[in-house]
């Protein structure tokens, strides 16, 4: 938001900062060039970069910083700048944001892969237990083409007769985490069963209009859900060979209303 000058806040400096920064690090890339790289539209890299709009949306903020930030200084960023979903990420989700400069291969962005992700998946719920033979069973002999694929790129490892993943997954793109959680409801959840009436899985969808303590108490109590959940998924007790997935989202349903969220922190 703009402050009682009429100027951009610090974040949207802090942004134009890193920017700037790139730059001079590769003079041969124009403003076009780096917007590509971020995936973003010149327009809105324009905009951005020239402090022509309010605080940036934080998923323009995040793919500029993936890109041409250290992740160190994507972590300082968000935890100082957006310390409540900072925590949603840290504590309800688990994702290892302290750990990121340590991380090996980008497990989130093979996650996404339409040609390798599922069979990758598949390898990272039952991670250090699936052997050659199991992923024939489950996805044929495209299933051991991908797996080999998947060791070349250095995604997996084969060891002691099993496969399992290389690195932790990274929270850091929002975008690929977003198509991960598509991609799965897509291919993996049972909608033709639950017509039936035979499926044993949940899904649900509401929209509603709350007041910003409403909707801060929603976020809360999915950050409690989550971690509910998370100790039951790590719980030894109840480890075993179904390989299962979940997908939790709450968000605004209009974009502004973000802006008007971030404006009462």
């Amino acid at each position: 938001m703009r402050n009682l000058t009429g100027m951009p806040d610090e974040m949207s400096f802090e942004i134009r900062r890193r920017i700037q920064t790139y730059k001079k690090q590769n003079p041969e890339l124009t403003s076009a060039d780096i917007a590509k790289k971020v995936g973003l539209s010149p327009a809105t890299f324009h905009r951005i970069e020239n402090l022509h709009r309010d605080r940036p949306n934080i998923e323009h903020v995040i793919k500029i910083l993936q890109k041409l930030a250290p992740n160190d200084e994507l972590v300082s960023f968000m935890r100082r700048n957006y310390p409540d979903l900072f925590r949603v990420i840290e504590s309800g989700l688990h994702q290892e944001f302290k750990e990121m400069e340590e991380m090996g291969v980008d497990t989130l962005k093979m996650m996404s892969d339409s040609e390798n992700g599922k069979v990758f998946r598949y390898i990272q719920s039952r991670n250090k237990r699936v052997s050659k033979t199991e992923i024939e069973k489950y996805f044929g002999l495209n299933g051991l083409k991908s797996s080999e694929r998947l060791e070349e790129l250095g995604y997996v490892r084969y060891e002691d007769g099993a496969y399992s993943v290389v690195g932790s997954l990274l929270t850091s793109r929002f975008s690929d985490l977003k198509r991960v959680c598509l991609k799965e409801i897509e291919e993996s959840f049972n909608a033709s069963g639950r017509e039936l009436g035979r499926s044993q899985n949940v899904l649900g969808y509401s929209n509603y209009s709350l007041s910003l303590e409403g909707y801060r108490k929603l976020l809360r109590e999915m950050k409690r859900f989550n971690k509910m959940i998370d100790s039951l998924l790590e719980d030894e007790i109840y480890q075993g060979d179904i390989s299962v997935f979940r997908v939790n989202v709450a968000d605004t349903l209009i974009e502004n209303n973000f802006e008007f969220l971030e404006s009462h922190q």
